[in-house]
């Protein structure tokens, strides 16, 4: 019996309609995300090391050299993609699985064929270095040493090979995450940060927002305590599945987070901080400024080409645990090649400075002083050193002075210098009034605009990203493009430069001089530059 169903115009054309939406979505947009064995491949494939805890060994050449497997990770030649990266001379293969399985034969660089591979031949491929035409792969391909489970964990992943869902990216809108401290210090300035985001992020959308994608932000809040910062950014990544962090407060968890977010693979533009972990570069977390490390070589370079002699009596004066080991070896290994031969540091338990720290220093002949503990630290030191009548010349990060700097004893006059990334003569006309129009048209207050001004900035780099990595945006496209970019204008400070071995955007600082008599800052030097 045949049987015939009518169904309403309407209706069909809305099947229709939804029909061609699913199939012009971009591939990547309709994949599911990664179970936890193909995140496990995803692992090998990236880093070649396993995530069982096991030795995995490359044999390379024709020699079969014994190494690490992590010395040659299969991205190096296959790329992230899986479509292959000519070097020197070598094709690599593409080896995305609709490639792989091809149901013909598949005429290969040297001339020759192979048939379709399947799981077998594949694992043949990897661990023996054949071909299903039992042919030899070039020698420039590695052959492994891996257990069966992570075998099975790399195929699982070869199969999702520049497949993979991009979280955050919708049809018509791409989810953006920030966070900031709901107690401290803090707050008020993240709060302000905040508003700056939603205001710049509003006024893209309303112009159209990003290849017709409007721009959301998710914002998470964390309480102070250690670790929070971490737990939120989790929650923005696995509950808002957002596509990409921007700005932020990091509250003290700057290297947890580092580690976090490259662990993840997401994307971080512009955290506000001024201790960047970037020396182990991360690719994945773009910083606006310079850090402690690089504010110290400021300094020095300041001292050398002011007062031009390196047997300058310096001391490094900071806080237990305020330089991480890291740091502490990459600043001490560069303050030698620079050629300084009297530096010396020396610490105290933070908060508690005790003055007779600079009664030796003073008696030791100390002539200048690198100071990184709080600014009621520094404040400590100053009016101690002024009871002895001692006045050192006193180096400092601008971003801890208090209000109340010009209160500082007047023996120190013009003996104090402050680092600054940017300085108002940074601002062209066009970064101002752009700056201006958003404050007017939201009802801003400037009471925080150092913070403002970083998350405008932060905001407009990310933007500035995503319109250069087009309308198939990924990840991965979006962190190419900003190692791609050089001499940014941002209007509000220096120009903006990454690369691949590069994650702080303005590398170097200024350096003023303090008049504490007339209350003004001197600039001294110009842009000292550390490229």
């Amino acid at each position: 019996m045949k049987v015939s169903i009518s169904v309403p115009v309407s209706v069909t054309v809305s099947l229709i309609n939804i029909l061609l939406l699913f199939f012009s979505f971009p591939q990547a947009l309709m994949a599911e995300r990664l179970t936890e064995q193909e995140k496990r491949g995803k692992q090998i494939y990236l880093k070649t090391i396993s995530p069982f805890g096991r030795e995995i060994k490359a044999f390379i050449g024709i020699a079969s050299t014994e190494a690490p497997g992590s010395v040659m990770p299969c991205v190096n030649c296959h790329g992230r993609n899986g479509q292959g990266r000519p070097s020197s001379g070598i094709y690599p293969s593409n080896i995305t699985y609709k490639e792989l399985t091809k149901p013909y034969h598949v005429r290969q660089m040297d001339g020759r064929q192979r048939s379709a591979y399947n799981e077998e031949t594949l694992v043949r491929a990897i661990t023996k270095g054949i071909d299903p035409a039992g042919n030899r792969l070039n020698p420039a391909m590695p052959i492994y040493s891996m257990e069966e489970e992570e075998l099975n964990a790399l195929v699982a992943y070869l199969k999702r090979l520049g497949n993979e869902l991009e979280p955050g990216i919708h049809e018509n809108r791409i989810r953006i995450g920030t966070f900031f401290p709901e107690e401290g210090r803090f707050v008020e300035a993240g709060k302000a940060m905040r508003a700056m985001m939603e205001a710049y992020f509003n006024e893209v959308n309303l112009q159209g927002g990003l290849y017709h994608r409007k721009i959301e932000l998710e914002v998470v809040t964390f309480p102070d305590k250690r670790g929070s910062a971490v737990s939120a950014i989790k929650r923005l990544i696995d509950e808002k599945e957002v596509f990409a962090l921007v700005g932020g407060i990091p509250g003290g968890a700057e290297k947890e987070i580092s580690d976090y977010l490259e662990n993840e693979e997401v994307p971080l533009i512009g955290p506000y901080t001024f201790a960047p972990e970037h020396l182990s570069l991360n690719r994945f977390v773009f910083y606006l400024f310079s850090g402690i490390r690089e504010e110290i070589l400021v300094h020095l370079h300041l001292l050398k080409s002011k007062f031009k002699k390196l047997d300058l009596k310096i001391v490094l004066v900071y806080p237990e645990e305020e330089l991480s080991e890291e740091v502490e070896e990459s600043l001490l290994e560069q303050i030698k090649q620079e050629g300084w031969h009297s530096f010396h540091k020396i610490s105290y338990p933070p908060g508690r400075l005790d003055p007779l720290i600079v009664r030796k220093l003073y008696q030791r002949g100390v002539e200048a002083i690198l100071f990184l503990g709080s600014w009621e630290e520094a404040k400590v030191f100053a009016f101690s050193a002024d009871q002895i009548n001692w006045a050192p010349l006193f180096f400092l990060s601008g971003s801890k002075i208090g209000r109340d700097l010009w209160h500082l004893p007047g023996l120190f006059q013009k003996k104090i210098y402050l680092t600054y990334p940017l300085l108002p003569t940074d601002r062209t006309e066009t970064g101002l009034k752009e700056l201006r129009d958003l404050f007017r048209k939201y009802r801003l207050t400037e009471s925080y605009l150092p913070f403002q001004i970083y998350a405008f900035v932060a905001s407009r780099i990310l933007v500035e990203g995503i319109k250069q990595s087009g309308k198939e945006v990924s990840r991965e496209k979006l962190i190419e493009k900003l190692e791609g970019l050089t001499g940014f204008e941002t209007g509000l400070t220096p120009k903006i430069t990454y690369g691949p071995n590069r994650r702080i955007g303005v590398l170097g600082a200024y350096v003023v001089a303090v008049d504490l008599k007339q209350k003004t800052f001197d600039p001294v030097g110009g842009w000292i530059s550390l490229e």
